[in-house]
C-alpha cells in the first residue's frame, strides 16, 4: 500500500541532522499492529531519553492514521548521512524500563486517530450494525480447521458462569467467518455473537478500516480473551480504556505476559 487512505498532509523536509536516531516505518507491513508497536517503541525510547523522535515513513502510514505528534518528526526519506536504528534493540538497551503504565500514558497521547480516521472506524462499525458494548471480547487464534476454537468456547462459559450472567453479547474477532459460524455452533444457546467478518471483502483499504474498528471495539469491552503472543493483543490491551487495570475480566490462551517489542 503506497499511499495510505489518501492522506495528504505534508511531510517535514530532508535535511542532515547529527546524533540523530531514525526510525523506518515498513512501507508495506506483514502486521499492521507489529509495526505501530515497533514505531512506538522509538518514541518511547527517545521521550526516556529526551530526544525527539525522527520517523521515515514513505507510505505516510503514521499521519494518515494518527495526528500529528508534536514531539515527532516525519520524514519521506532516510537522509544521506542519517542511520536507521532498531527501535526494539533500542528499548532493550535501556537500563531501567518504563512502567506498563507509563507506556501506557505514552500510547494515549502517541495513537491518537486523526479526525476524518476516526470519523471512518465509526461509520465502518455502524455499517457492520455492531453495537459498541459487548459482555466478551473474544479474539480467535486457530489454524483453518478451527481446532482451537472449543477451548475459547469453553473458557466462554466459565465466564458465563462467573458472572452468573444469564445471556451473553459476544465480539469475535477474526477474519474468517466460517471461524465465527463455528464459535456459534459449539457455543450456547443464551450467546449472542457478532464479528466484522461477516461483512467479507478483497479491498485492502476496507480490511485496514475493519482491523481498527475491531481493534477499537475490543478496547471498549469490559472483559476480553486474548493471547499475548500475538501483536494485535498486546495492542488492544495498550489502549484499553480501562487504564493500566484493564478490563475487568482478563483470560489469556497462553502462558505469554505482556511486552511492547
Amino acid at each position: 500500500m503506497s499511499s495510505w487512505i489518501g492522506s495528504t498532509r505534508s511531510f517535514a523536509k530532508k535535511k542532515t541532522l547529527e546524533n540523530v536516531e531514525y526510525f523506518l516505518v515498513p512501507p508495506s507491513p506483514n502486521s499492521l499492529t507489529t509495526t505501530l508497536l515497533d514505531a512506538f517503541t522509538g518514541f518511547v525510547y527517545n521521550t526516556r531519553m529526551g530526544n525527539r523522535t525522527y520517523y521515515v515513513d514513505q507510505s505516510n502510514l503514521l499521519l494518515s492514521l494518527f495526528e500529528n505528534n508534536q514531539q515527532c518528526n516525519y520524514l519521506k526519506e532516510l537522509p544521506e548521512s542519517g542511520l536507521q536504528q532498531d527501535a526494539s534493540s533500542m528499548f532493550k538497551s535501556l537500563s531501567i524500563k518504563p512502567k506498563f503504565s507509563d507506556i501506557q500514558k505514552l500510547a494515549a497521547g502517541f495513537f491518537l486517530y486523526e479526525l476524518s480516521m476516526n470519523r471512518t472506524l465509526t461509520q465502518t462499525v455502524e455499517k457492520a450494525g455492531i453495537r459498541s458494548l459487548f459482555d466478551i471480547g473474544v479474539h480467535l487464534h486457530c489454524d483453518l480447521s478451527g481446532t482451537e476454537i472449543a477451548n475459547y468456547v469453553k473458557e466462554v462459559r466459565t465466564y458465563q458462569a462467573k458472572t452468573k450472567k444469564k445471556n451473553l453479547n459476544i465480539y469475535v474477532m477474526t477474519s474468517n467467518i466460517d471461524h465465527v459460524k463455528m464459535f456459534g455452533r459449539m457455543g450456547d444457546p443464551s450467546w449472542k455473537v457478532n464479528a466484522m467478518s461477516k461483512i467479507p471483502s478483497s479491498d485492502p483499504q476496507v480490511l485496514l478500516m475493519q482491523e481498527l474498528a475491531e481493534i477499537k471495539i475490543l478496547t471498549a469491552q469490559p472483559a476480553l480473551i486474548l493471547d499475548y503472543n500475538d501483536s494485535t493483543d498486546r495492542f488492544i490491551t495498550l489502549m484499553h480504556r480501562g487504564g493500566p487495570t484493564g478490563p475487568e475480566f482478563l483470560k489469556l490462551m497462553s502462558n505469554q505476559e505482556w511486552y511492547l517489542v
